[in-house]
Parts: C-alpha cells; structure tokens; sequence
C-alpha cells in the first residue's frame, strides 16, 4: 500500500504538469522511480487524471454548458420539424460539439490500437526523458508562429483530425497532450485562446475514455480509496489554478516559454537513467 502523502505529492505534480505543457504522465513516472514506486499504478494515474477532469469542466463550463443547451436545441426543433440544416451546422455550438467529436476519433483509433503497448513505456525513464526534449522542441518552434486568426467558425474538419492525431500521440509518456495539440493549432492558424479551449475541450471524451478503460481492466492493486481521494483532490485544485494560468500564457503568446524545462528535464532524466 502506497502511503497517503505519495498519493497527495503525486495530485499535485499531476495537477502542475497536465496542463502546463511539460507531460504529466513523463512527470509521474519521473517521480514514481524517485519514490521507489517500481510497478507504476495505472488506477491511481488515471485517478489523478480524473481530478484535472474536474478542473477542466469548471474552467469551461461555459463552453460545456452551451454545447450541452445546444444540443437540447436541436432535438427540441428537429422534433418539432421547424429547425432547418442550415440553422444545425451554423451554430458556433453545435460546430464546437461537432469539432470535438471529430477530432475524438484519431484519438481513440490511437488509444485502443496501441494502449497495451504504450503503457509498457511508463516504466521506462529513459524514453520519458527524450519524449520531453522532443515536446520541448514542439513547444519551443511556436515561438516563430504568428497569431491565427482562425476561430471555432473557420476551424475545418482536417484541422479537428490533425489535432486529435496529435492528442492520440500524446499517449507516449514524455510527450505532452497540451503541448502536442495546442502547438497543432497554432501551426494550423487558430486563434491562440481557441487553439487553447479546443484543446482542453477536446481532451474531456480522451480522459474519460481513459478512466473507462482503467476501471474495466483494474486488477489487485496496492492503492486504496483513501489514497485515491486524496490524490484526486490534490490534482483537481492545483490543476484548477495552473490552466487558469496557462490560459494566460497563450493568449499572451508565451506559450514557447516552458520549452527549456521541459529540454533540462529530459537530459537530466537521460542522464540518469542511460
């Protein structure tokens, strides 16, 4: 059994590290190594991810709230038969909804062909650490993209794919699911605080597919409830703070601004673990 403060050290480095471009999953499994955690807790990391959930659904309710009334909208009018297609696809709701589901799709197609595989490399340091100088440079070239002028209006199908590709990569620990996506619509031209919305919008069905599969699949393990709380909790509110924060940073255009962490952190894992 896990003692209640790993889990609670491990919440906060989650709820630092999920949003901020520098890969939580590379984080916990930096740390799980340092703490002597020789077989990483799968439940317990998609717990943590479970927190920062919570965290996204209160910093976009709004968004949240609006595709969720809008889709009440279109059922309520499609059976009254007085709600036309052209008023559907219109909507700047509807087309956000229909954006996240779209860009869904790689994702879970990445996901479920290559989960098995994939979580292998959470005991792996040595990978971690050059998956985040590899997110480092990804963060990093943003620094050379002008401000899009492209929002949820102007935002295409391609665009929602080549994001979720991106989302689905990022499932490697050490690449950062932030980073990868966020970097991607920059490069695509979105505007810097949709670029940033969509992101995290489009990372609610990932996560929850995510604590679907784990919960699913969980086995005998070595965490209790308790110490799942805690965690929980702990990744919730810092997480709450550090994308309050992050949102701020894109807007202002410093997203390039955590690359070199996330290039020391990576050689020094390197270092350590060659």
């Amino acid at each position: 059994m896990i003692a209640w403060w790993h889990a609670v050290f491990l919440g906060v480095v989650q709820g630092l590290t999920e949003f901020l471009p520098i890969s939580s999953s590379g984080h916990l499994v930096l740390f799980q190594q340092l703490l002597g955690l020789r077989e990483p807790e799968v439940l317990l990391d998609v717990s943590l991810h479970g927190g920062t959930l919570l965290a996204i659904v209160i910093v976009f309710r709004k968004d949240i709230r609006e595709v969720l009334g809008a889709a009440g909208w279109i059922c309520r009018g499609v059976s009254g038969g007085c709600l036309k297609w052209s008023e559907i696809i219109t909507a700047p709701a509807v087309r956000m909804a229909a954006l996240v589901a779209v860009g869904t799709v790689p994702t879970g197609i990445v996901g479920l062909a290559f989960r098995s595989k994939l979580e292998s490399m959470f005991g792996d340091p040595f990978t971690v650490g050059l998956m985040l100088i590899i997110t480092g440079s990804i963060v990093g070239v943003t620094l050379f993209s002008k401000q899009g002028a492209r929002g949820v209006e102007k935002t295409t199908v391609l665009d929602a794919l080549a994001i979720g590709l991106a989302q689905g990569m990022a499932i490697i620990p050490g690449i950062s699911r932030s980073g990868a996506t966020i970097a991607t619509g920059v490069f695509l031209g979105m505007e810097r605080e949709w670029a940033g919305r969509y992101s995290f919008l489009l990372s609610i069905p990932s996560i929850l597919g995510a604590l679907i599969l784990s919960l699913a699949s969980r086995g005998e393990g070595d965490v209790g409830v308790a110490q799942l709380a805690l965690g929980t909790a702990a990744a919730g509110i810092v997480g709450y703070v550090s994308l309050k924060v992050l949102m701020r940073l894109i807007v202002k255009g410093r997203f390039y601004s955590f690359a070199p962490y996330c290039w020391v952190v990576g050689i020094l894992a390197l270092w350590k673990y060659i």
